[in-house]
């Protein structure tokens, strides 16, 4: 679902580093998305990064500001 609604390639900001992004991840970056991982772990964001180079890491504190924002992480709505 997610590569049919990314029709060309854009800015998308993935919110968490754990297992679904590892799940998800493969399936976005080959089709040269621009894309930055944030979240609360940067240890683990950085695992992440060492697995997908291109992608960019930032902490979650910092402003999102792609146009496509995936949430794969438990977060309630109040901390998005």
């Amino acid at each position: 679902l997610i590569r049919k609604m990314l029709k060309a390639p854009a800015d998308v900001s993935i919110i968490g580093s754990g297992a679904f992004v590892l799940d998800i991840l493969p399936w976005i970056y080959k089709d040269e998305n621009r894309i930055t991982l944030a979240a609360r772990n940067r240890e683990a964001a950085l695992a992440v990064q060492s697995k997908f180079e291109k992608i960019a890491v930032q902490s979650l504190s910092e402003a999102i500001t792609s146009a496509v924002v995936i949430v794969a992480a438990p977060l309630a709505a109040s901390e998005i």
